[in-house]
Order: C-alpha cells, then sequence, then structure tokens
C-alpha cells in the first residue's frame, strides 16, 4: 500500500511539473502575440466625414422616379427600387402629406440630418 501511495505522489509529482511547464509556455505564448499585436498596431488619424447633398439627391430622385410621363424610370425600375408598385407609393404618399411628422431635423452644428437619432 505504501508503494502505491508513493507511486501515486510521483505521478502526481510529474503531472504537475508538466502542467506547470505547459502554463508557463502558454503565458509566453499569448505575452508576445499581445505585445505583437501593440507593435502592429498603428494610430491613423481620423478621416472627416463625407459631405453628403442630401437635399441634391432628395432632387435628383423626384426628377427620376417622380416626374409623372417624363420620368427616367418606368414602373418595372419604379418597383424594383421602392418594393412597391407606384400607385400604392402614391396612394401612401397622398394619405401622409402635410402631416407634420415629416420635417428635417438639424444636428447642433446646424447641418441638415435625416433622423433625430443623427443627433449629437
Amino acid at each position: 500500500m505504501d508503494d502505491d501511495s508513493s507511486s501515486d505522489e510521483d505521478r502526481l509529482h510529474i503531472f504537475q511539473e508538466e502542467y506547470a511547464a505547459d502554463d508557463e509556455a502558454w503565458t509566453v505564448l499569448f505575452e508576445s502575440s499581445s505585445s505583437e499585436e501593440e507593435e502592429l498596431r498603428v494610430d491613423r488619424p481620423r478621416t472627416a466625414n463625407k459631405r453628403r447633398d442630401f437635399v441634391d439627391a432628395y432632387m435628383r430622385v423626384v426628377s427620376n422616379y417622380f416626374n409623372g410621363r417624363e420620368s427616367i424610370y418606368n414602373e418595372v425600375d419604379f418597383e424594383r427600387r421602392f418594393r412597391c408598385p407606384r400607385a400604392v407609393f402614391n396612394r401612401v404618399h397622398d394619405h401622409l402629406m402635410g402631416t407634420p411628422p415629416f420635417e428635417q431635423y438639424k444636428d447642433p452644428t446646424g447641418k441638415p440630418v435625416l433622423y433625430k437619432l443623427c443627433l449629437g
């Protein structure tokens, strides 16, 4: 019985040494990879926001799709772009026309934005 307990202790000791060596290897590996990542990281200056002309884009959409018989795009193009027939779109538009929720908002700098979520 004494031999069994000493052999168990020997196996436990060997396991602990192997585990400690593996743990040390993982620690070295993770420390080296994080330092390499820090060396590879480059602080780049932030790019300026793109200047988008929402008013001009709106005017182009209106002239291309909602210009009566002179529209550039036909019914098939309209339905592909807006995912509904022009008649349905016009019915919804006529129903909502003049209701107050449709207004253009301005951000804190005075620039027009599409949604209130875009504010500040």
